[in-house]
């Protein structure tokens, strides 16, 4: 459907063209991993390959990545013990990359570093990161792959950060606007002069030399962006929360047509939006309610609306979408014998 806003309405209100609601409730096809303790924080596919990655949380985080094989998942060795991959990006059955963080083994610091990997079709293999002068501990967040280009950001003690590696070397992207944006959760590169991030404090746009703020319609000082999901640069969702004095955390949707932002209808309740896909163009949402259970949005004619939750899950980390499935992971709710749920529907 395609979206267009009527005449008269407010700035924040977004209509949606004539046209039949999504289908509800979805089929839902959990696949357990067989990893105890695994805590599936992100998933993504891409040239008919798709990965969940994260880490097994026991004494010492344990970094984990696995690959569907049409049937089931299939852990890959780690070249790294001690860590945990927070972002991942698949292009094809040969090339994927993750990020996080990674500590070594016996260092009384107990410091994170950066830790990159690339998948080359047969194994993992630890790319070098960037240097700093400091001792601070370090993580990287969020991950994109265009053309080629690898980008990336990050936590630090005191700060954030962003870079660029083009195979060779990696080139900071970071400045005074996103230093201190608090959290990167996500990154979305359309091209080497049009990069969006979601971060803590809200939305931000990299055009080649700085990042700016990106204006938003209404009330911004207490937004937390979380994800983005790209079908075109005149096409964009993000999606995130509003702290709320009702509801303390009230889910938040943005969508962008290659001119401005436009805040679409979500529903009046306590939660919060970790993660949003598209099937057909339309986007799909998930995270956590405020009780801690799964929470599930789609797309209808009015807005987002409520969808069933899926048996199995509680709290939501992630999303993407494949062969016309949509994919979720996040934690169990106990009633399996599965830490973690991760599985799949097919639209309605």
């Amino acid at each position: 459907m395609k979206l267009i806003l009527a005449a008269g309405l407010t700035a924040t209100t977004l209509i949606l063209g004539t046209g039949p609601a999504l289908a509800a409730p979805y089929d839902w096809h959990e696949t357990p991993t067989g990893l105890k303790g695994f805590i599936p924080y992100a998933l993504d596919s891409g040239g008919g390959a798709l990965w969940t990655v994260g880490a097994l949380d026991g004494e010492n985080f344990e970094p984990v990545a696995a690959r569907w094989d049409g049937k089931s998942w299939q852990n890959t060795p780690q070249p790294i013990k001690v860590g945990r991959f927070l972002a991942v990006s698949a292009q094809s059955a040969g090339t994927a990359w993750a990020v996080g963080s990674q500590q070594t083994p016996g260092d009384p610091s107990y410091q994170d570093r950066l830790l990159v990997e690339r998948w080359n079709g047969k194994a993992w293999k630890v790319v070098p990161t960037p240097t700093f002068n400091d001792d601070e501990s370090r993580e990287l967040t969020a991950l994109a792959v265009q053309g080629g280009q690898v980008w990336t950001a990050g936590l630090a003690q005191s700060s954030t950060f962003a870079y660029r590696y083009d195979g060779k070397k990696w080139v900071s992207v970071s400045d005074p606007v996103i230093a201190r944006s608090g959290y990167i959760y996500d990154l979305a590169a359309i091209s080497p002069t049009n990069v969006w991030a979601a971060t803590f404090d809200g939305l931000l746009h990299y055009d080649g030399r700085h990042w700016q703020s990106a204006k938003l319609p209404g009330d911004t000082s207490n937004i937390v962006l979380s994800s983005l999901a790209v079908t075109t640069a005149n096409d964009i969702w993000v999606v995130g929360h509003r702290e709320d004095p009702e509801f303390r955390r009230r889910p938040l949707a943005y969508h962008y047509d290659g001119k401005s932002w436009t805040e679409v209808a979500t529903p009046a309740e306590g939660a919060e939006l970790r993660s949003v896909s598209l099937i057909d163009g339309q986007p799909v949402a998930v995270g956590e309610t405020r009780a801690g259970g799964p929470y599930l949005l789609a797309m209808t004619a009015k807005g987002f609306a409520r969808q069933p939750d899926p048996a199995g899950a509680s709290n939501l980390f992630t999303s993407t979408t494949t062969e016309g499935r949509l994919w979720i992971g996040g934690i169990g709710d106990g009633s399996g014998s599965a830490d973690s749920y991760v599985g799949f529907t097919k639209t309605g």
